[in-house]
């Protein structure tokens, strides 16, 4: 009984509770790093960036991760070789400098 009793309330906290995972809402604001993250947004209109990589997978798998990685809350852009070409098209045909970038 007290199990279910406390069951209740658990389930009450576990409904109400918001993950923050904004990092930089904890950080102190005369900190370099708070300081960039202003230059950012005040230049660029955008914060921090995040480079993602990803060795020995599958062009399509990473295709579906990167659909994956735009569904996130916040994420306004997300780029990869399929964001400018299809993936029927090698990546080899590319021109050598534009493939060593992808």
């Amino acid at each position: 009984m007290v199990a279910i009793g406390l069951l209740i309330p658990a389930a009450i906290g576990y409904i109400n509770t918001r993950v923050n995972y904004d990092i930089l809402s904890y950080l102190p604001k005369d900190i370099e790093t708070m300081k960039g993250q202003d230059i950012l947004l005040d230049q660029f209109g955008t914060g921090s960036f995040v480079l993602y990589v990803t060795e020995g997978m599958e062009e399509k798998d990473v295709a579906a991760l990167k659909a994956k990685i735009e569904q996130v809350d916040h994420v306004e852009n997300v780029l990869w070789y399929d964001s400018l070409m299809d993936l029927s098209i090698p990546m080899s045909m590319l021109p050598s400098d534009v493939y060593e970038c992808v």
